[in-house]
This record gives C-alpha cells, sequence and structure tokens, in this order.
C-alpha cells in the first residue's frame, strides 16, 4: 500500500530581501540595549527543584566569510539566533511531582554569492516525574522536534518525535528494577520511520556479591520500504562476587540477535576473570572469554590467560603464566582453523647481595588450518630453556650490572625449518659512569647467538649503546648524547636487520621565561623485507614569555630539516613554525588577544604556506557576554592559494527568575 508522504513541498514564494550586515548588527545592538538587565539570581549548590524556576537564553551569531582564490571568489553571510526558556519546579511538594518543561528556537540564514539558505529548528520537551523522593518513582517524558530546510528550491521539513516512560522500583526484598519503554518517529518527504525501544535492567545484592541483568529490545519499522524493517534483543548478565578483602571474582554473559527482512546474526559470548591476592607471597590472576557469531557463515574462538607469582621465601621467588586460545571459521567459501598455546615458567633465586641466579623455560605452539593455501602455516612448536646468572655490584665509580646464560632451543614446524640448539646470551652495562668532574657516562653491551647441532635454526643478535651527558654548566644548559648500534640475523631471513643511531640534544632555561632546544639525529637501517634507508634529521626550537605594556607576549619558534634516503629514492622535508601571542586585559574587564602564526612545510614534491592573523575581544556587560573575533588566512600550496577573511560577532544572555 502506498503512503501518501506526511510533508509536500511549498509553493516557491517569492524570496525575501535578506538583511545585510550592516542592518542586522544595528538590530542585535537595539535588542541589546532594550534587554539590558537588572542583576541576576543564582541558586548554588541547592536541590533545583525545592523552587520553582525560570531560565530564558538568547543568543545571537553574526558571521562574514570571504573567500578569494585565484579564479573565484565566495562571499557568505550567516546569521544564527536561539531562543529557549526553561521551566524546572514542583507541584504539591517535591516529594509529590516535579517537572522539566522548556521549549528552543534555532533559526540560521545564510546568504551564499547571492544564493540563500535557511535552517529553523523548534524543539519542545516535557518531562514529570511522580513520587521522585520515594522508592518507585515514575517518569513520563515526550519530546518533539520540527526541522525546516529552506532553499531556492523549496522547503523541506522533518518531523521527529520521542515519548517514553521510566519507572524505577527499589524494593526491599526484590531487585532493584529500572523499566523504560520509549517509542520515536522520524517522518520527512518520502520516509517515514517508527523505532520502539523496551529495556529492563534489574541489580540484586546477595551478601558478597552484586548481579545485574539487563534485557533490550528495539523495532525498526519503515513504513515506506517494505524491507526496511528489523529488530534487535539483546540479554546481558554479570556477577561480581568479593570472596575475600583480596580477592573477587566476576563473570559475565551475553546474547545479542539481529533480526531483518535479508539476514539474521546471532551473537553470544561469555567472560570470566578471577584476581587474588591472599598475601604478600602469593598472587593470582585469571581470564576466560569466549565468543560465536551466526549469520551467513559463523566464528567461534575462546582464549584463556592466567599468571600466577609466588614468594617462597625472602631468596626464592617463581611464578607461572599460560595463555591458550583457538579460532574457527566457516563461511561458504573457506574455513580457517588455529589453535595457540604458550606458556612461562620462571625461577629466581638470590644467591648474595650482588648475585642472583634466574631459570626460564618456556613453550609455544601454533597450529593452523585453512582451506585457503596462501595462509595455512602449518604446525610450530618452539621449547626454550635458560639459566641466567645476574650480577650487580655498586662501584666508587660506577655501577656494573652483568648477565650471563645458557640455554637449550627447540624449534619444530611442518612447513618451516626447524631444528635444535644451545641458545648463549652476554649482556654488560655500566651505568653513571664518574671517572671525571665534567661528563657522565653509561654503556651496555650484549650479544647472543644459537649454536646449532640439529637442523638450521641458527642465529645471531649484537647490540651496544654508549650515552653521554655533561655534569658541569646544568645550570646553564643540559646536554645528553647517544650512540647505538644493532645487528640481527635469523635463519629467518625476514627477521634480518640492522640499525645504527646517533642523536644529540640540548636543551636551556638559564634565561628568564625562555626555553631553547636544540637536537641532531642520524639513523641507519636495513631490514630485510624493506632494504636500506638513512635518515638525517636536526631541528630547533625556542619560546620566551614576557609582559608586555601591562599584557603577556608569548613567542615560540621552530624549525626542523628531516633528509631521508631509502632503496628507491630520496626525500627531504623542512618544517617552520612561528607564533606570537599577546593578551592584554582593556577597560578593566574586556579581554583582548591578537595572534599571529605561521607554519611552512616543504618536502620534494608539495609545500604548504599557512599564515594567519586573530584579533578577538571578549566583554562581559552586566549579564550580557559579547565576543568579536576576525581572523585573516593565507594559504599557498601546490594544489590551491586562497585567502579568507572571518568576522565573527557572538552575544548571549540569561533570564533567571526563581520563585
Amino acid at each position: 500500500m502506498q503512503l501518501s508522504p506526511s510533508t509536500k513541498r511549498l509553493p516557491q514564494e517569492k524570496a525575501r530581501t535578506p538583511l545585510s550586515i550592516r542592518d542586522r548588527l544595528a538590530l542585535i545592538l537595539l535588542l541589546l540595549a532594550c534587554f539590558v538587565p537588572t542583576a541576576g539570581y543564582c541558586v548554588e549548590d541547592e536541590d533545583p527543584y525545592v523552587f520553582k524556576s525560570m531560565v530564558g537564553r538568547v543568543y545571537f551569531e553574526l558571521e562574514n566569510l570571504d573567500r578569494n582564490e585565484k579564479t573565484t571568489e565566495t562571499k557568505t553571510d550567516k546569521f544564527t539566533q536561539i531562543y529557549s526558556l526553561d521551566l524546572k519546579g514542583n507541584i504539591g511538594s517535591r516529594r509529590l511531582l516535579i517537572y522539566d518543561a522548556g521549549v528552543s528556537l534555532t533559526d540560521t540564514d545564510t546568504d551564499t554569492n547571492g544564493t540563500e539558505n535557511g535552517t529553523r529548528s523548534v524543539n519542545y520537551y516535557f518531562t514529570t516525574t511522580l513520587l521522585p523522593k520515594s522508592s518507585i518513582p515514575f517518569t513520563l517524558y515526550g519530546n518533539r522536534t520540527d526541522d525546516t530546510n529552506s532553499t531556492q528550491a523549496g522547503d523541506t521539513d522533518t518531523k521527529k518525535t520521542t515519548y517514553g516512560l521510566r519507572w524505577f522500583l527499589k524494593l526491599r526484598t526484590l531487585p532493584v528494577t529500572t523499566i523504560n519503554v520509549e517509542k520515536s518517529s522520524s517522518v520527512s518527504e518520502g520516509s517515514e520511520l517508527e523505532t520502539t525501544l523496551y529495556r529492563t535492567a534489574m541489580k540484586k545484592e546477595l551478601g558478597p556479591t552484586v548481579n545485574e541483568l539487563q534485557f533490550d529490545l528495539t523495532r525498526n519499522n519503515d513504513k515506506v520500504n517494505d524491507t526496511g524493517d528489523s529488530s534487535d534483543m539483546g540479554l546481558n548478565f554479570t556477577n561480581r562476587t568479593n570472596i575475600s578483602k583480596r580477592t573477587y571474582f566476576f563473570l559475565g554473559a551475553s546474547r545479542s540477535v539481529n533480526s531483518s527482512d535479508t539476514t539474521d546474526t546471532k551473537v553470544k559470548g561469555m567472560s570470566f576473570n578471577l584476581n587474588s591476592k591472599p598475601s604478600i607471597d602469593f598472587s593470582q590472576t585469571h581470564n576466560f572469554s569466549w565468543y560465536k557469531s551466526e549469520s551467513d557463515g559463523s566464528m567461534e574462538g575462546s582464549n584463556y590467560s592466567g599468571d600466577m607469582q609466588y614468594k617462597f621465601t625472602d631468596r626464592l621467588s617463581s611464578g607461572l603464566s599460560l595463555s591458550a586460545g583457538t579460532t574457527n571459521n566457516e563461511s561458504s567459501t573457506s574455513t580457517y582453523e588455529s589453535e595457540n598455546l604458550s606458556s612461562l615458567l620462571n625461577t629466581s633465586y638470590i644467591l648474595t647481595r650482588n648475585l642472583y641466579l634466574t631459570e626460564v623455560i618456556s613453550y609455544s605452539e601454533v597450529k593452523t588450518n585453512s582451506s585457503d593455501a596462501s595462509i595455512n602455516v602449518g604446525d610450530r612448536k618452539v621449547l626454550k630453556v635458560t639459566t641466567n646468572v645476574n650480577y650487580t655490584k655498586p662501584l666508587t665509580w660506577a655501577i656494573l650490572q652483568s648477565t650471563v646464560g645458557a640455554g637449550y632451543t627447540e624449534e619444530k614446524s611442518t612447513n618451516q625449518q626447524a631444528g635444535k640448539g644451545i641458545e648463549y646470551n652476554f649482556n654488560l652495562a655500566l651505568n653513571d659512569i664518574n671517572v671525571n668532574p665534567y661528563v657522565g657516562f653509561s654503556t651496555s653491551a650484549s650479544y647472543s647467538f644459537i649454536d646449532s647441532f640439529s637442523g638450521d635454526i641458527g642465529g645471531r643478535t649484537i647490540a651496544y649503546t654508549l650515552d653521554a651527558f655533561n655534569k658541569v654548566w646544568k645550570k646553564y644548559v643540559a646536554m645528553t648524547a647517544r650512540y647505538s648500534k644493532s645487528d640481527q640475523s635469523s635463519y629467518l631471513e625476514a627477521l634480518d636487520q640492522k640499525t645504527e643511531l646517533y642523536r644529540f640534544d640540548a636543551n636551556t632555561s638559564y634565561f628568564k621565561n625562555t626555553k631553547l632546544q636544540l637536537f641532531a639525529e642520524r639513523n641507519n637501517s636495513f631490514y630485510e623485507a624493506n632494504g636500506f634507508s638513512t635518515s638525517d634529521s636536526t631541528g630547533v626550537s625556542a619560546s620566551r614569555s614576557t609582559p608586555l605594556l601591562g599584557g603577556s607576549l608569548d613567542m615560540s619558534a621552530s624549525y626542523e630539516l628531516l633528509y631521508s634516503k631509502f632503496t628507491g629514492g630520496t626525500d627531504r622535508s623542512v618544517t617552520a613554525s612561528y607564533t606570537g601571542r599577546y593578551t592584554k586585559t582593556l577597560l578593566k574587564n574586556t579581554a583582548w588577544q591578537f595572534l599571529a602564526q605561521r607554519n611552512d612545510t616543504k618536502t620534494s614534491n608539495s609545500f604548504s604556506n599557512v599564515t594567519y592573523f586573530e584579533n578577538s575581544l571578549l566583554n562581559p556587560i552586566r549579564s550580557w557576554l559579547l565576543s568579536l573575533e576576525h581572523r585573516y588566512t593565507i594559504n599557498k600550496d601546490n594544489n590551491l592559494e586562497y585567502t579568507e577573511s572571518r568576522i565573527l560577532f557572538r552575544a548571549t544572555r540569561q533570564f533567571v527568575r526563581i520563585w
């Protein structure tokens, strides 16, 4: 059955002659002069429903925008008016009935190069609650919005209506219950949609447990398109139990069903969490989740992660962690299954004040099976058993830290390289090296390799770092320098990489209200997958704040140069930014701010220059708040060049009546 649209296009009328900017400004100033108020009223830290109140607000905004490009010019005048009135209070008494009601009107007229457009929105709302202070407050509410969009082609109307009820029940023996029923509709030309929501939420505390249950049902009815109906149903349950002061348990479950004329989707899942720290020596955490989704295909998966830490004695401590997961996806064209498992057992024993021993056993397993051969990587198992001896010694001139370790490594795979071997690792670090009164140092070096005696799983990693910092003249300037290098080779060629870094930083705040910063960096890298690359970057920045002529002047500037060379080409970019901001209070209560900023960016293939100036005034006149802004922008880049001038005037006022 064909339904007639609820709104009809009005016949085109003769366009109104728009008010000029001067006329609109004069109208606003006239209103300001007429409505200069007496002192307003305000109630702070009080129940707003004890008294009856009426709050009125007016807001005016006038905007003029002039944009000039190379071949086009765009002039836009925009005038926005907002009027609102809100009522709040009680009927009979604060405990019997309270209400909120209001109406607002928003009207916007826009003129762009002689083309007029307008929007008007009228909103009404009403909310009332019976017995608001009781254990069974009952609320009724409604909201209506009428939007009209006016163009030269005609007017288009949209009407949105929402009404509903909310009942809150807090009885002594029953769960705390909230019932909400809401119906909304949206009607416009060629469209009419109704939505109905049913929601019930319950909460009950039983001893140390808190249980919550929520049910939602949403029905969408498209009265124009017969295939546009749909519904969503959701059910959620949570339980939190405080087993003891340091142990809690959480359980959650959910189910949702989405139905439409074309497809149905069902999703369900659950989660579990246990967190316990019964003593200072023992702690544990366990997490489990499961989900399943059914539509044209199906997706199902589960994940578990757990961790336990125990301190047997002051010298001996141990920890165990485990994670596992499964994934099973099926569709009409393919299937995919995977399982993963990883575990880690670590034990630490303090031999002396400076020497301690660690033992780490790790195991990981991955299994995949897919009908798509490109992602079917097969099965892989990795076992590692490592023993480390760690030594720490404070010296008179540095802090020494070293680690020596060895372990067994075994890898098995159906489609990749595998084998067995012994892995060795050595680490040495000297921190806060104090060998002279001028410069401090820190350095570290590490080396690890796998000696394969079966298969081909060899690999080697070398890394070292040197840091330097000044210890004198710190009140003048703080300087740091770093050099680091790493080289990793693996039997899996995709993991081969080399990196080298040089960096220098200097900053100072010696001069009052002034900060200066400087850095320089070179980064060389090689990745088997991406090739070789080198980048050189240098940057400097400065900022200063100072009082000037009764105001405050803030200035900042930054400059950064980046040159990159990589496999296949080079690139160069320069970025510069300059900012100046001056703020001052004029005529005791008028805040003035002037802002000037320029941002320049240039690369090998593009450039961008943006300059803008902004003036703003903010002045409260009794209960009115007035602001005037002017912003001028100059933009140049390889694709676009334009200038833009924007003037914005705002006036707002609030009226309050309490009785």
